[in-house]
């Protein structure tokens, strides 16, 4: 139903079952606080006559705090179902559903604890009588329960989205998670040969690599190099080719040659 001449375009279809339903038993309920929901009946004879006087009273009249408890879950409910029809409803911090389930549990169990325990403390021979508007509340109360519950079922809605607003940007239960330092994709050095790792301080590379200073040459490391000869030194045949006499020994010198006598 929109009407856009009077300035309202109120949509039924825009509404969920469950909230229609819950505003409907709202609207119920706020009008039932001026029904008559308790009654007090007075008796009082003797011995040739007796006489019975009744009293009714609403509950505004009875309650100081839950009437004004149960007005505010009508509103909520009514208000819920009129923003929604009105496609204004704002942004909340949790499922409107939710809230309406909520409100409607707590006033249905309020008027069942006064339906148990009826309010007032009275006198012998009084008694505290019990309503039609008493009855009405109750089961209004159960309507609009069931009707927050059933928007819930309708929209996704979950009891734990109450407190979803404080949990925004947490990672879970312990908060986000400290980024950890990315390894290197193996373009680093990958150790030093012999089981040791790069950085590793001299001595501790690991099994098989030389100290700092050993030889690590092939056969024979461990024989002592010849010292080299000294200046000065005799030559000494088959070491020091170079200062090794011409020819053999007795020989004359290399050019000279032999003649025979007399020629």
């Amino acid at each position: 139903m929109a009407t856009p001449a009077g300035g309202v375009d109120f949509d039924r279809n825009r509404l969920s079952t469950g909230e229609l339903i819950a505003g409907i038993a709202g609207l119920v309920l706020l009008i039932d606080l001026w029904f008559k929901w308790y009654g007090v009946k007075v008796s009082a004879g003797g011995a040739l006559s007796s006489f019975s006087i009744g009293v009714s009273a609403t509950a505004w009249q009875v309650f100081s705090l839950i009437d004004i408890i149960l007005f505010l879950v009508a509103l909520i409910a009514i208000g819920v179902a009129v923003l929604r029809g009105l496609g204004r409803l704002p942004d909340m911090p949790f499922p409107p559903a939710t809230l309406i389930t909520v409100a409607g549990a707590i006033a249905l169990l309020l008027i069942l604890f006064r339906t148990i325990d009826t309010p007032g403390d009275v006198p012998s021979g009084v008694d505290i009588t019990r309503k039609f508007g008493l009855w009405l509340g109750l089961l209004s109360a159960a309507a609009l329960t069931y009707g927050g519950w059933r928007a819930m079922q309708e929209s996704g809605a979950t009891f734990g989205d109450m407190g979803g607003g404080a949990r925004a940007g947490a990672g879970g239960p312990g908060g986000p998670s400290a980024p950890t330092t990315p390894m290197p994709a193996g373009g680093g050095d990958p150790g030093v040969p012999g089981g040791g790792a790069a950085g590793v301080s001299p001595g501790k590379e690991g099994p098989g690599v030389p100290n700092p200073g050993t030889s690590t040459g092939g056969p024979g490391d461990g024989d002592v190099a010849p010292p080299a000869a000294s200046a000065g030194a005799d030559p000494v045949p088959g070491q020091t080719g170079s200062q090794t006499p011409p020819g053999l020994a007795g020989e004359p010198p290399a050019g000279e040659g032999t003649h025979p006598p007399g020629l």
